[in-house]
This record gives C-alpha cells, sequence and structure tokens, in this order.
C-alpha cells in the first residue's frame, strides 16, 4: 500500500497484480461529491511483469511465424493441386477429342 504525494490517492496491488486505486477525502468532500453524483471509474489497463511481457511477445511472434509458414504451404499446395487437376482436364478432354475422332460422322 502507498499514498499518493499529495494524499488524495492510496495505492494498493496484489499478488496477483491487480492495482487497485482508492480516492480519499474527507468529510466535507464526501458530501460536496455525493450532491454532485460522481463516482470512480475503472480503468480498461492492467499491468503484467516485464517477463511475463517478454513470454507473451515471443508466443504472439512464435504463431505469426507460424501463422506465415502455414501460409506458404497452403498456397504451395493449394497451387500444386490446381496445377493437378489442370493436367487432368487437358488429358480428359484430349479423350474426348480422340473419342470425337474416332467416331467421325456418328457425333
Amino acid at each position: 500500500m502507498k499514498v499518493s504525494y499529495n494524499d488524495d490517492h492510496l495505492f494498493t496491488i496484489g499478488e496477483d497484480g491487480l492495482l487497485v486505486v482508492y480516492e480519499l477525502y474527507d468529510k466535507e468532500t464526501q458530501n460536496k461529491r455525493e450532491k454532485e453524483g460522481s463516482e470512480a471509474e475503472y480503468a480498461e489497463d492492467f499491468l503484467i511483469s516485464k517477463d511475463e511481457y517478454s513470454t507473451l511477445k515471443s508466443k504472439i511472434e512464435k504463431y505469426e511465424r507460424k501463422l506465415k509458414e502455414q501460409e506458404i504451404t497452403n498456397k504451395i499446395k493449394y497451387n500444386t493441386e490446381l496445377k493437378e487437376r489442370d493436367e487432368d482436364i487437358k488429358h480428359l478432354q484430349e479423350e474426348i477429342d480422340k473419342v470425337k475422332r474416332d467416331l467421325g460422322g456418328f457425333y
């Protein structure tokens, strides 16, 4: 626990890393704030240790590399399959043309 330099706030931090800031004021200030209806707002920020940040950052970078590798692998696989399909279509078209020639006027 720590009090701010001007005694307006009390800071506490738990073992889980949660930082809580309390606003300190006397009775007169409390009555004034109750009349104004001001309420404390929660921050959307949170604190983590530098080690935890580094670990998370390296995990993100690792997954980004894996994603790029997978995208390249998928592109190669897609292009290979597409080429094979085109060759299959070409062979089938050649067979159709051969059958048409063999049938001659019957077709």
